[in-house]
């Protein structure tokens, strides 16, 4: 993909990811971060594997083996879940609405993708010298990485 053709994709998933809408990945309800309510409705009714992984992976931000940690899952689960068009179950389909309010947050905290990219690939003092994407498999990990974009977003470094 051409370098203007990648910035512009970049673009559409900031302005995505800011906004935060999973209609765009085929539910059918509108909902707000702030909202933790509609959260649990949207990861009960779970969502299709084709909808969220051709959001999150516009930009190439993660691996299919990433997600397959993430979801707490194989990658042959995954191909399957995608040939089949089977939807993703309560949990599985929480953890990407929990990925994806992370990675609203940071696009917010660091202005773009790239900056935001960077940061979440590269190992963190503040995080016990861990990589920010290496913390989305779990709720606690979940919680440092959102944690440390707040003191980021305040001036706090660690």
């Amino acid at each position: 993909m051409p370098a203007k053709a990648k910035m512009l994709e970049t673009r559409k998933l900031e302005a995505y990811l800011l906004d935060f809408d999973p209609e765009g990945l085929g539910l059918s309800k509108k909902i707000s971060p702030d909202n933790l309510l509609d959260f649990i409705s949207v990861s009960r009714e779970g969502m299709e594997y084709s909808k969220y992984i051709k959001i999150f992976n516009r930009v190439e931000l993660f691996h299919l083996s990433d997600w397959a940690k993430y979801l707490h899952t194989n990658i042959r689960t995954l191909e399957r879940y995608k040939k089949t068009k089977k939807k993703l179950d309560a949990s599985k389909s929480e953890r990407v609405l929990q990925i994806g309010i992370v990675l609203s947050r940071g696009v917010e905290v660091f202005g773009n993708m790239v900056k935001f990219r960077s940061w979440l690939y590269n190992s963190n003092m503040a995080l016990g010298n861990n990589k920010p994407k290496d913390l989305l498999d779990t709720n606690f990990g979940l919680g440092l990485v959102t944690d440390e974009l707040t003191r980021i977003e305040h001036g706090i470094f660690a």
